[in-house]
């Protein structure tokens, strides 16, 4: 007798999932503008981050250094840029994993990373071309529906045809 023993998560772990993605997307940021600093040659000392509650890194700023023009570009690009990359990567790893072993928990932390790729590109965009918009959230709403309207629209795809059918009985 053969069981089918795959892992079908809650929609509360889904939840988590999101929450965890959201704050590696922030960590792999903020450290992607800490690594350019410390390239460009800014001493450690001179580098902040500021957290919220200690726990949501939520910037990093450079105390008493004057940055090149070059340099300032280079330290606005790198944090997007650094999310965005690791992201891409780990949406092909999860994605190829997923495929071997078709255990749906992988689709999704695969289609959370594409998402976060594309909202990090996004926010490389935004904070090199017009960094005083993005200090004052701006493109916020277009960061939304990019993080939000992504999945939803993936996970119709994923799921089409019981949406099909589910509106057919209407």
């Amino acid at each position: 007798m053969s069981k089918n023993t795959k892992l079908i998560p809650s929609p509360l772990t889904y939840l988590w999932l999101f929450i965890l993605i959201s704050w590696l997307s922030l960590l792999f940021h903020e450290t992607g503008h800490y690594l350019a600093a410390r390239i460009i040659g800014v001493p450690s000392a001179q580098i902040d981050w500021l957290w919220i509650f200690y726990i949501v890194p939520a910037a990093v700023k450079i105390q008493n250094f004057n940055l090149t023009t070059t340099q300032e570009f280079l330290f606005y690009l790198s944090g997007g840029f650094t999310a965005g990359i690791i992201f891409a990567l780990l949406t092909i790893i999860f994605w190829i994993v997923y495929r071997g072993k078709s255990a749906e928990i992988y689709w999704w932390i695969g289609t959370f990373a594409f998402t976060y790729s594309i909202a990090s590109f996004f926010a490389c965009y935004q904070e090199t071309v017009n960094h005083a918009n993005y200090l004052n959230f701006k493109y916020l709403p277009i960061e939304a529906s990019i993080i939000f309207g992504l999945p939803i629209i993936m996970g119709i795809y994923r799921y089409r045809s019981w949406v099909k059918s589910f509106i057919n009985k209407f």
